[in-house]
């Protein structure tokens, strides 16, 4: 296999890694043997950019300048529109001497930088959004030749295609984002298990209830909770029928009945996603950072959906039930039930003529007594137990 062959098989791989990007745009620079490659992606209708990767140190130390104010008058991205995606357009073939010289973005901008020619094209176009491709060539380095012409043209071919792939990868990763999102913010207690019974995604909601039972490498001491859901959870896999059993465990410093369901997954719809942000992660990578924020379910595949919620006395409604769950006084609990049923803290004060300051003393009081971080993690805590009718 030749380096091109290579090259472009890392380029079609970097769409599930996007952090990847800036080295493999690198690497093709190089390849061309120029001096400079520039990826930008432009919404038309925001006039703004969305994405762009710079490679090649006289490119990059433009970027900013670029971003700033230059891409807005950019003579090329015209160039690249008026050509079918994927085919390659030298600016020499356009744009004259006597354009250049009277160009701001050529004489204020792009020859006080280095370039001088450049080739490329638009790569990819869908909605108003637009990915083009600059190569460069700096001052003293002649117009490209019908060779390198051809070379480039081989990539612009698979820029093309790589660049719908990666917007279809982002499409995916941002409904798989939104899914992961409703589980989040369920109020019912969800927890995603392996084969090996590693946790694979666990709620709010969950760890709450479950505490510092939980770790992010499974349940401790094997769920915690003995054999009784070891052996619940074999007898799942095994025959991969749905089995519940309660189990009473310490919630807020109260003993609370946990009704756990255990439902098998099919075992072909196993789950194992890693979801970075497209050329944005690609972005954050050539600006130094990591590349790497991203949602992920590290392990093996799901096994195992378990559904996790209180069961209070059946008697208990509104306040009294959160009195019973984690030994609050009668104003918390009316606090409990008002946030439980969306109301905010200002317009409980509002609602119960008390004042702001109280009520923020009062929600401190409910997140130390349930063990919730934060107020979103309280009422989603609160939302997950169970009510009879109000």
């Amino acid at each position: 296999m030749s380096s091109k062959d290579v090259l472009i098989a890392d380029l079609y791989e970097s769409v599930l890694r996007p952090d990847q990007i800036p080295d493999v745009l690198d690497r093709i620079n190089q390849q061309l043997d120029c001096d400079g490659l520039h990826l930008v992606g432009k919404d038309e209708e925001a006039g703004s950019v969305f994405a762009s990767v710079a490679v090649g140190s006289q490119i990059s130390g433009a970027e900013r300048d670029y971003l700033a104010h230059y891409f807005r008058i950019d003579p090329r991205l015209a160039i690249g529109l008026a050509s079918p995606t994927g085919v390659v357009v030298a600016c020499h073939d356009f744009l004259d001497d006597r354009f250049v010289s009277g160009s701001e973005f050529y004489q204020d901008f792009l020859i006080p930088h280095g370039p001088r020619y450049v080739i490329g094209g638009n790569v990819y176009r869908r909605g108003g959004k637009n990915i083009h491709v600059a190569i460069n060539h700096l001052i003293g380095r002649p117009q490209f030749s019908d060779e390198k012409r051809a070379a480039v043209s081989g990539f612009m071919y698979h820029l093309s295609r790589w660049a719908s792939q990666l917007f279809m990868a982002d499409e995916v990763r941002g409904a798989a984002a939104a899914g992961f999102f409703a589980l989040e913010t369920l109020g019912q207690g969800i927890l995603i298990l392996d084969d090996r019974q590693h946790v694979l995604f666990a709620n709010q909601a969950v760890n709450q209830l479950l505490g510092d039972v939980l770790t992010a490498q499974g349940f401790r001491r094997s769920w915690g909770y003995g054999a009784t859901l070891r052996d619940l959870f074999k007898q799942v896999t095994a025959d991969r029928q749905a089995r519940s059993t309660t189990v009473v465990h310490t919630v807020g410093g109260r003993a609370v009945s946990l009704l756990f369901s255990l439902l098998p997954l099919p075992r072909e719809q196993g789950i194992g996603f890693t979801m970075p942000k497209g050329l944005e992660a690609a972005t954050r990578a050539k600006a130094g950072g990591t590349g790497q924020e991203e949602a992920m379910l590290p392990g093996g595949n799901a096994s195992v959906l378990v559904l996790v919620r209180a069961q209070m006395d059946a008697q208990a409604t509104g306040s009294r039930l959160y009195q019973q769950a984690f030994g609050l006084t009668a104003a918390e609990a009316r606090l409990a039930d008002a946030l439980a049923q969306g109301h905010s803290p200002q317009a409980y004060a509002e609602r119960a003529r008390v004042s702001i300051a109280t009520v923020r003393t009062q929600i401190r009081a409910l997140l130390a007594k349930t063990g919730a971080v934060n107020l979103r993690a309280l009422v989603v805590l609160l939302a997950s137990l169970p009510k009879a009718s109000r």
